[in-house]
């Protein structure tokens, strides 16, 4: 009995030990595979500079890997930079980037150099001896500072965003600008199939199935008493590209910001309100259409249909130029079109984006709070 016990162990343990021995050389093998194939991965810029056209319609000419410091114009462009793994290379942002909750902190501890409204510190920006300056423009004084820098030989960037399109362009052109290809591949794969998805499902809607809408400024409502309309802007525009007739749209086409009365807004007696602004703002002018006339007489309040959303950088923010739009998208979906919506998620979608893209976790409390309802 003894005897057989002691084969059967000693079997037992050569099988152990060719097992053990099979499992060595498949590490190492596979460890060899995995060395070599990340040892053949082309670095940044292997195949030389890159030619990018920008905003202004200007091609550029740069090389990924020598591009080493930038400087960031623009908070929502310096996010983006963050977003495609790049944030160690930024060496200078405009003065809003700091307050901008989505931007690590290392990046808004970097040297500010004010901002295209308010003025740029061009001599500032020379200082930090960019590679590469990546900046907002379409307002203030962005052409003449352009040419300045220009003129002093450094590459310029210039990004204007109107449209969701727009948006994916520019992620592209940044991308491409700092060998960051593949990521930016990976988030406008996401952004634009989702977009895809939002815009799919209304897009064959009648006019009666498209609800009236007022997207309205919390911040002119509650400091000013202004009823101001977002009309032909970017935000006023996602809600017709969701499904939904924004009035001042159709009735104000070549103003931005159009301001209203109190009679002009019961002629339209809209059915759905939309307020838009940082969160205290949001949350007074929500209160303010629910509690005080004209407001309360209008079908949207009536029928409990008016919302708040936060816009802009603090937390839980998504309606904001940069790589987070596309949960503002979401957002406004489920507002305008809660039925044909049904089914999306968007607290889920905005915290798995979030921790997929930027790192951050965020509490379905936290990302449900830029919503805002009576």
């Amino acid at each position: 009995m003894c005897t057989i016990f002691i084969k059967r162990c000693t079997i037992m343990s050569r099988g152990r030990a060719i097992y053990f021995i099979i499992v060595v050389v498949a590490i190492i093998v596979i460890g060899s595979i995995m060395y070599t194939t990340l040892m053949q991965r082309p670095p940044v810029g292997e195949h030389g500079p890159v030619t990018v056209t920008d905003f202004r319609g200007k091609q550029v000419i740069i090389d990924p890997s020598k591009v080493d410091r930038v400087v960031v114009i623009g908070s929502y462009w310096v996010e983006t930079v963050c977003v495609l793994g790049c944030s160690d290379r930024i060496v200078g942002v405009d003065k809003y980037t700091p307050y901008n909750f989505y931007v690590p902190e290392s990046v808004k501890n970097v040297t500010t150099v004010g901002s295209v409204y308010s003025g740029l510190d061009i001599e500032t920006i020379l200082s930090l001896e960019p590679d590469l300056v990546i900046m907002d423009i379409g307002y203030g004084k962005a052409e003449e500072y352009i040419a300045q820098l220009e003129e002093a030989n450094v590459t310029v960037i210039g990004i204007f965003c109107t449209c969701f399109n727009d948006q994916i362009k520019a992620i592209e052109i940044i991308g491409k600008a700092l060998g960051a290809d593949d990521r930016a591949s990976q988030l406008i794969n996401y952004m634009q199939n989702w977009y895809n998805q939002l815009r799919d499902k209304v897009k064959n809607l009648s006019t009666e199935q498209k609800p009236r809408v007022v997207v309205v400024s919390a911040y002119a409502l509650v400091k000013k008493g202004e009823i101001q309309l977002y009309a032909n802007t970017s935000f006023g525009k996602i809600v017709e590209e969701l499904g939904a007739i924004n009035i001042a749209l159709q009735e104000f086409p070549s103003e931005k910001w159009p301001k209203i009365n109190e009679e002009k807004l019961l002629s339209w007696n809209p059915d759905i309100i939309i307020f838009l602004g940082s969160s205290n703002y949001v949350a007074q002018a929500v209160n303010v259409s629910v509690t005080q006339q004209p407001w309360t007489m209008l079908k949207a309040a009536k029928e409990d249909r008016v919302y708040g959303i936060v816009i802009y950088n603090s937390k839980g923010a998504f309606l904001n130029w940069g790589p987070r739009i596309i949960i503002g998208y979401m957002q406004m979906a489920v507002v305008v079109h809660p039925d044909i919506y049904s089914d999306l998620d968007w607290v889920f979608e905005a915290k798995s984006f979030l921790e997929n893209f930027y790192g951050i976790t965020l509490s379905e409390e936290e990302i449900a709070s830029s919503m805002v309802r009576p």
